[in-house]
């Protein structure tokens, strides 16, 4: 089996954001709404668990949980998700103002992670249109994972490290953090506010530290996506681990 991961390097991804791909005008179907696709089902139900395991275990050996183990000491049998949900982008039409619909589907699923019973992140996947099913990545957002899980989440669910990692889009521009930087960082009621601040989040000027280190664009809006970031590297290490045990597992 072939699995591959994007690593989503923050910096990049905002690099890369500004370029929004023509991804359509047309709204996908809700998180609630949208079935699974049959071979999606299979690989959170067969290869996730496995996959987990190799990622979350590679770097973990010194952290040691309540019985004295570690996430390295879990076989895969102790892995499982819930039940995905498709993932969104922003829909470029949006950002330029021409429709109200602010996301489109981009072919990837996410799902709660369960560790011995416990949520402890995400794990996503991008179905391509050959069939094949990829992972994307896995992370330790249990935050996000908890409000998968919870089964409350009905809009459409977006990944976006600028704003804080996952979120969840309703119609009429209504948004909301899943992730815990998400949520400290969303929270609109309109599409144009929702647009201002995606405008915002992805504009470097905005966030990016000057040479000096005393920030750019305007101080409140350098500070707290500064924040956004590095929040993010946490999650980053985990799939640059995946990646390295990838590559000596090809070797």
């Amino acid at each position: 089996m072939t699995v591959t991961t994007t690593l989503r390097s923050t910096g990049l991804v905002a690099v890369a954001a500004l370029a929004f791909t023509a991804l359509g005008t047309a709204s996908a179907a809700h998180a609630s709404d949208e079935a699974v696709p049959a071979a999606v089902a299979g690989w959170f139900s067969d290869s996730a668990p496995a996959t987990a395991a190799a990622v979350l275990g590679s770097g973990a050996t010194e952290v040691s949980e309540g019985d004295g183990t570690s996430p390295a000491d879990r076989p895969a049998s102790a892995y499982r998700t819930g039940t995905p949900v498709p993932l969104h982008d922003w829909n470029p039409a949006f950002m330029t103002g021409d429709t109200t619909i602010a996301v489109v589907g981009t072919g990837e699923w996410v799902a709660p992670l369960y560790r011995d019973s416990a949520v402890v992140g995400t794990i996503a996947v991008t179905l391509h249109d050959s069939g094949e099913v990829r992972m994307t990545y896995v992370d330790d957002d249990r935050t996000a994972g908890a409000a998968l899980a919870s089964g409350d989440v009905s809009g459409d669910v977006v990944q976006d490290p600028q704003l804080g990692g996952l979120l969840e889009v309703a119609d009429g521009g209504q948004a909301d953090g899943l992730s815990a930087v998400a949520d400290t960082t969303v929270d609109t009621d309109a599409a144009t506010e929702l647009r201002d601040l995606v405008t915002e989040a992805h504009d470097p000027d905005s966030w990016a530290p000057d040479v000096a280190g005393t920030g750019s664009g305007s101080e409140g809006a350098g500070a707290g996506y500064g924040q956004i970031v590095f929040g993010g590297l946490g999650a980053a290490a985990v799939l640059l681990l995946w990646r390295i045990a990838g590559r000596r597992a090809a070797a």
